[in-house]
């Protein structure tokens, strides 16, 4: 076969083999209008993503519309922000279900009207979500009411506003408790997920989510993608004083893979999950650097891992702090290393380790781990 011949050959192979992966796909088709021409982009990520890091697809906006067609294995919720909304800090998230059909989409000026995304569709799951939240709603609006009246009066800071909070939460809670318990669909499983991981709420609640799940959805779904999320949740609750680490592995700058429990293996340690974006995150690092170099000779590491979208960051934020320790780089989440340490929606956490990995401080001060050190040191 001459040389021409067979190259279109094979890119006809490759352009069936993509329609045939798409064609065993549910396909969703998404439409959307913006309110005016300052919304050049939306940007698409699976719920629950941190768009400060997540992979997520860019959605051009042209004469106030955009469209997408997406592509999953399985149901799944999503988010889709406006790019300029989320840059300034202030937006609502437009949350659906990725499922067979049309997701017709449309968003309104934050600042001016400060009105949620609304979602038309008529598939199942989008359906029965957009049930829950008609009711999440209902339940909250009398405290929503009471809220806005105390800050149009000047008293954002009054118990009376503590108290309202406390409902607002606890409604929102047992609203979506309620639903969890006497669902079972995919919908039932995503709110399990968000209120675990996303919401605030006590041990007691960690107890009361992990029975739902395992009693309810893991038999339904153990494959899906939401109950993996689920899993690394129920494993980061032992993230505590007394319990082991989890081990993980990720590259440095030049690629090198490195494993935890071998950089740690024999010595107290500090992991140090930060970002550069995150300026608590960096004050706290440059505070250990002068116990690290007091210490690093007697048995004390730090391993520290960047969570970035672009390694251009995690350098640009080195070359400033000068952290003195190895540092590892968590690319859009690619380890899922902030899940498995229960801080997704957050910048990092720090945790110290014994030499036989069990931990010994969880978020300590600089102050907190040399006096620590001392103590362990004294005894050997």
């Amino acid at each position: 076969m001459k040389p021409t011949k067979l190259f279109l050959a094979l890119a006809v192979a490759v352009l069936l083999g993509a329609c045939g992966n798409k064609n065993n796909k549910i396909h969703c088709r998404i439409k959307g209008t913006v309110p005016d021409s300052t919304y050049t982009m939306m940007l698409l990520a699976p719920s629950g993503s941190d768009f400060r890091v997540a992979d997520a697809d860019s959605i051009p906006v042209v004469d106030g519309k955009f469209a997408f067609d997406l592509y999953v294995d399985e149901v799944m919720p999503y988010e889709l922000v406006s790019m300029e909304e989320h840059n300034l800090g202030n937006m609502f998230l437009c949350e659906f279900f990725a499922e067979e059909g049309t997701i017709n989409v449309t968003f309104y000026h934050y600042e001016r009207e400060a009105k949620r995304p609304t979602v038309e569709c008529d598939g199942p799951m989008n359906m029965k979500f957009q049930q829950f939240d008609a009711e999440r709603m209902r339940r909250i609006a009398p405290i929503l009411q009471q809220l806005d009246s105390l800050n149009s009066t000047g008293q954002w800071d009054s118990p009376r506003m503590g108290e309202l909070n406390e409902l607002y939460y606890t409604t929102l809670n047992k609203c979506a408790e309620d639903f969890i318990r006497d669902d079972n669909s995919i919908v039932g499983l995503y709110l399990l997920m968000f209120q675990a991981v996303r919401m605030p709420h006590s041990d007691t609640d960690d107890l009361l989510y992990t029975k739902l799940y395992k009693e309810i959805y893991q038999p339904l779904f153990p494959n899906h993608p939401l109950s993996m999320q689920i899993e690394e949740w129920i494993e980061s609750r032992s993230i505590k004083v007394g319990n082991r680490y989890i081990d993980f592995s990720a590259p440095a700058l030049d690629g090198t893979l490195h494993t935890l429990s071998k950089e740690i293996d024999g010595k107290i340690a500090l992991i140090d999950l930060w970002a550069s974006w995150c300026g608590p995150c960096r004050r706290t690092a440059k505070s250990m650097i002068p116990v690290y170099e007091k210490y690093k000779d007697r048995g004390f590491t730090v391993v520290g891992v960047a969570r970035e979208e672009k390694r251009e960051n995690m350098e640009r934020a080195l070359a400033q702090d000068g952290y003195p320790w190895l540092n590892l780089l968590e690319l859009r989440d690619e380890n899922n290393i902030w899940s498995k340490y229960g801080v997704s929606n957050a910048g990092g956490v720090t945790v110290l380790v014994d030499r036989d990995g069990t931990i010994l401080a969880v978020h300590p001060t600089a102050e907190e781990v040399e006096r620590i050190l001392q103590e362990k040191l004294s005894m050997e």
